[in-house]
């Protein structure tokens, strides 16, 4: 019996109800803004951009692939497979093979019995929707103002926010708690049927206590402000010398927020994991410096435009993670700085 479930399951043509492209749209407004205040000399700009995305993908039906029940040291009692209780109504088998211990209560079940819930739910609806918004502001400049030796010389102060938000919903997916108490009940209204072969579908009321919908979210943004200056510093005879120099701080802000039923540890065929964010703060400094050798007037064989270039970056970052538990408050994990 049990292995003629496995090879039912195994046989099922999931691209049969799947769609071959996901449907998908996307909607975004842009905006820009630029101001002389004082001819080249000072310009005032901003950028403003919103993009929505949505992705509509599907996922074969749920296969059970962990057991509702555990073992004392947290192990599924019937590896990647289910125990089906001898007193759950739709269970054929009137021997048991194994016996667990629920709530201080032998019970006696069916080991090894798989499903695949190919009525239940002929997909697990994968709908994921992005947020992007991106907005910066700043001032630049020419320094030509300040003598000719300037005239080459340009600087801009600005400051950038990007941020992207996800929200997933993800359907299909099985209680473990839900699976597990509709799978102890003996009353065949209620109770889940996993011996239905291909054609068999659970009643509704057994399908709302088993199957969930799972709600998740993530977000990352990202401050930015930042200076530079560039321009030449003298010449040579193959052209001038130039250099281009800065300062930039950014503040890297990251958080997931998984669905209730994975951080306590409730869902089967679908990962359980804890919440967890991210901070790190980034300050850094750069300078580079354009050396030339040949110029392209002077057409010279196998050079025909030579130049080195000297640049150095260094970074120096605080990172600190806050990591969240089903079973504790979160702690703040120690931060820690190091140069780059």
């Amino acid at each position: 019996m049990v292995i003629r479930a496995v090879a039912i399951t195994s046989c099922y043509n999931s691209l049969a109800v799947l769609p071959e492209i996901p449907a998908a749209n996307r909607q975004s407004f842009y905006g820009s803004f630029t101001r002389d205040i004082c001819d080249k000399y000072l310009t005032l700009f901003a950028d403003f951009k919103y993009t929505r995305s949505f992705f509509d993908a599907a996922l074969a039906a749920t296969p059970f692939n962990g057991d509702a029940f555990k073992r004392p040291n947290g192990a599924e009692f019937s590896p990647r497979t289910i125990s089906v209780p001898l007193q759950n109504p739709f269970n054929p088998f009137t021997v048991a093979d194994a016996t667990l211990i629920y709530n201080g209560v032998p019970v006696p079940v069916t080991t090894g019995v798989a499903y695949r819930g190919i009525n239940d739910q002929r997909v697990r609806p994968d709908k994921t929707t992005f947020h992007d918004v991106l907005f910066d502001t700043g001032l630049r400049g020419e320094m030509g103002e300040f003598g000719d030796y300037f005239k080459s010389w340009n600087w801009e102060l600005g400051f950038r926010y990007s941020r992207n938000d996800e929200e997933l919903l993800f359907g299909g997916a099985v209680s473990s708690s839900g699976l597990r108490e509709a799978l102890l009940d003996t009353n065949p209204a209620t109770a889940f049927n996993p011996f239905l072969g291909f054609f068999g579908r659970n009643s509704k009321a057994a399908i709302s206590r088993v199957y969930v919908t799972l709600h998740q979210s993530g977000e990352f943004e990202l401050p930015l402000g930042y200076f530079t200056i560039n321009g030449d510093l003298f010449n040579l005879p193959a052209g001038p010398v130039s250099f281009a120099a800065g300062l930039e701080y950014r503040g890297e802000r990251w958080k997931n927020n998984p669905p209730s039923q994975s951080t306590t540890f409730d869902t089967i065929s679908f990962f359980n994991t804890e919440a967890s964010r991210v901070n790190r703060d980034v300050w850094a400094t750069y300078q580079e410096v354009r050396i030339p050798v040949t110029s392209p007037l002077w057409n010279f064989p196998g050079a025909y435009s030579l130049e080195f270039d000297i640049a150095e970056r260094e970074e120096w970052v605080q990172s600190k993670h806050l990591c969240g538990s089903a079973h504790r408050a979160p702690a703040i994990c120690p931060g820690a700085t190091l140069a780059i």
